[in-house]
């Protein structure tokens, strides 16, 4: 278990160790963070949510900046400990991009109040909040994707189209996952509100499928030879 899913697991109730008070609040903090927005957030909301007193709030965090800073931390080494821990395992290059993008959707899916604060953060109102460094916090993940593109270009098993570098797919890579993530949560949410409409939704759900989000993306990426023998 990492930490971002020790912090969402966190329960209330004479907690003492110093650590679980911490990630009591680290849990309240995300959520709040993610449904309100930074400016509408607030020490004491977070401590009223999270049952401590809001002194205990500002003796572990200081601040609402060191707070929010916090859980976007968290957030993104969690993700990247999940891309490595994905890639350990040699395997051929379409199965390492499928596992890459797999892993962004599957935190939708285990941890969807860590996604709501990346959104918040990043296209929620911007007044006072403060700017994580986050190409430097993704900076891990992005040597990842950039070695997976190019093994698969030196083994011939992508054969890109001219003009594209192995800088470029990782960039369009990341808007793919980026976007089928947002598709993801927003379906989730959607279901969550209007449960009678599962079955639409998840039909709309399938039109948006991995294999089909891959299959454009190498439409414009290049060949793989792997997946033409497939279909073949």
């Amino acid at each position: 278990m990492n930490l971002l899913q020790e912090i969402e697991s966190a329960e209330p109730g004479g907690v003492e160790e110093h650590s679980a008070i911490e990630r009591l609040i680290l849990k309240h903090a995300m959520r709040s963070f993610g449904r309100r927005g930074y400016a509408a957030t607030t020490l004491r909301g977070i401590a009223a949510e999270a049952s401590v007193s809001a002194p205990l709030v500002s003796y572990y965090f200081k601040s609402k900046e060191n707070l929010f800073l916090k859980v976007a931390e968290i957030v993104m080494v969690s993700l990247e400990a999940e891309v490595a821990r994905a890639l350990e395992t040699p395997r051929p290059f379409y199965e390492s991009i499928v596992a890459i993008v797999q892993t962004h959707v599957d935190l939708v899916e285990r941890s969807p109040a860590a996604v709501e604060f990346m959104f918040a953060m990043l296209y929620g109102p911007q007044e006072g909040q403060p700017s994580p460094d986050l190409e430097t916090a993704y900076a891990g993940t992005r040597q990842r994707m950039l070695s997976v593109f190019e093994r698969g270009i030196a083994s011939g098993e992508l054969d890109p189209r001219p003009g594209v570098t192995a800088s470029f797919l990782v960039e369009q890579l990341g808007n793919l996952t980026h976007s089928h993530a947002s598709c993801r949560f927003k379906a989730a949410r959607l279901i969550e509100r209007h449960p009678e409409r599962r079955e639409q939704i998840e039909c709309g759900i399938s039109a948006m499928s991995l294999d089909v989000a891959l299959e454009h993306f190498f439409f414009g990426a290049g060949d793989v030879p792997a997946l033409q023998k497939g279909s073949s």
